[in-house]
């Protein structure tokens, strides 16, 4: 009895911390743009690794350009 009431007690406090959200208040905050992982450069030679990153870097460019939440 006592553990399904601490679990109730756990359920309800997680819902009451949730936030408002609609999709009026998402337009009104701007978003950001977070770089992920850069790859890796494990076993790559020099002329792979830096036509790696400049491939990265125009995909990360042209997606954050292009990206609004």
């Amino acid at each position: 009895m006592n553990y399904s009431l601490f679990i109730v007690c756990v359920l309800t406090s997680f819902s009451s911390m949730a936030q408002d959200c609609s999709k009026e208040l998402l337009r009104e905050i701007p978003g950001t743009w977070k770089a992920g992982v850069q790859g890796s450069i494990k076993n790559v030679n020099a002329a792979d690794l830096v036509k790696e990153k400049s491939v990265l870097a125009n995909i990360q460019k042209l997606i954050s350009s292009n990206y609004h939440p």
